[in-house]
């Protein structure tokens, strides 16, 4: 009697992978078939070892070749849009099969930084005006240079010059000086000469007043919108028989730039609060240079605040931030503020006066040592 296979028993899987080693599918199936022998009719077959080892084995070996198979070099390289131009960060490579390669985009976290990149330059350069005062204002210097004619600008225009004028000030600092404005309005002047006033000494003193004026009004507008520089200047932030609008007022000093910069996007005091309080557990790590410097980084602007509003004792201020009272995080805190590296500063001044110092310590008696 041929071979028999029960109705209720499934053969073994012939499924093999198409470049295996020199097996023929059709032997495999024969092999596989022929192994059944029925005991009698309507039971169910023996398994024989002895005729299927030769078809495992074979199938065994396919998929051993299979797995240790050179990796394709398609699959191991980049892609031409991620090696050239690529805006990805980092991008990490998972092995999921032979044929296939997931590219995982890994975006860094923005960090924090300060709103301000430089101090009051050393030469104010006016700001571009809008297109049509600068058309004004250029037919205005013509008519100048040739006959001596000054503009006498009407409101719309004088606006937009202030406009302007506030916009770029406070790029650099909310509070100017007298004399910074005052450097503001002869810049003004110098470019066009148009402009000059008349009845005035100076030929800019009208623009100097309207110019404070416009100031104090682009405050109130950043005030309204919860700038802390501004908004710490308030009456409800000052005492109740003190409440006045010259009391108290905080300014940054000269040399300070980020004086109060604002929180980080998507932060708030109560988020930056936790995170030095993880820090505090951090800064007892060793080997944690690098982790430290990237949560004072992320915490500059909670602490200038705390600072200025609270003014706390340095003892309590060195328990909450013990990090900072390191030399790494102390000259990283001033290029903060300053926008100035501390030791670079310190080192080029050292040398300018190196020769005098010579000379002092030269004159003095006794044995140098």
């Amino acid at each position: 009697m041929g071979p028999f296979v029960s109705s209720h028993i499934a053969p073994p899987s012939t499924t093999h992978p198409a470049d295996g080693p020199s097996c023929d599918r059709s032997e495999l199936q024969k092999a596989e078939l022929s192994s059944y022998t029925p005991r009698s009719l309507g039971h169910a077959p023996e398994w024989d070892c002895t005729r299927h080892t030769g078809a495992r084995r074979c199938r065994e070996e396919s998929v051993h070749s299979q797995r240790h198979r050179p990796f394709p070099e398609s699959a191991t390289s980049l892609p031409s849009t991620l090696k050239q131009g690529s805006k990805l960060s980092q991008v990490s490579i998972s092995r999921i099969s032979p044929a296939c390669v997931i590219f995982t985009d890994i975006l860094s976290s923005p960090e924090s930084i300060p709103s301000r990149s430089s101090g009051w330059p050393v030469v104010f350069f006016l700001p571009r005006f809008p297109y049509d005062c600068e058309l004004q204002l250029d037919r205005a210097n013509t008519a100048f240079k040739e006959s001596g004619t000054l503009l006498n600008p009407d409101m719309r225009l004088k606006t937009a010059i202030l406009d302007s004028l506030a916009e770029e000030i406070v790029k650099y600092k909310v509070y100017p000086s007298d004399n910074e404005v005052e450097e503001v309005a002869e810049a003004l002047v110098s470019s066009h000469p148009c402009l000059k006033e008349p009845g005035s000494a100076t030929g800019y003193g009208g623009w100097k007043v309207s110019l404070k004026y416009k100031l104090a009004n682009y405050r109130r507008k950043l005030k309204r919108l919860g700038c802390p520089e501004v908004e710490l200047n308030s009456l409800t932030n000052k005492p109740v028989d003190k409440c006045t609008p010259a009391y108290g007022v905080k300014k940054p000093r000269r040399a300070q730039v980020n004086y109060c910069p604002t929180y980080p996007s998507g932060e708030s005091a109560e988020t930056l609060e936790k995170i030095r309080e993880n820090l505090l557990l951090d800064v007892r790590k060793r080997n944690n240079e690098d982790t430290l410097a990237a949560m004072m980084e992320k915490t500059f602007a909670h602490r200038r605040q705390e600072v200025i509003r609270d003014a706390p004792l340095i003892a309590d201020y060195k328990t909450r931030w013990p990090a900072l009272f390191c030399v790494r995080e102390l000259t990283a805190e001033f290029k903060r503020i300053t926008t100035v590296s501390l030791l670079s500063k310190f080192f080029s001044k050292l040398d300018a006066h190196s020769s005098k110092l010579m000379r002092v310590s030269g004159k003095k008696g006794g044995v140098q040592g």
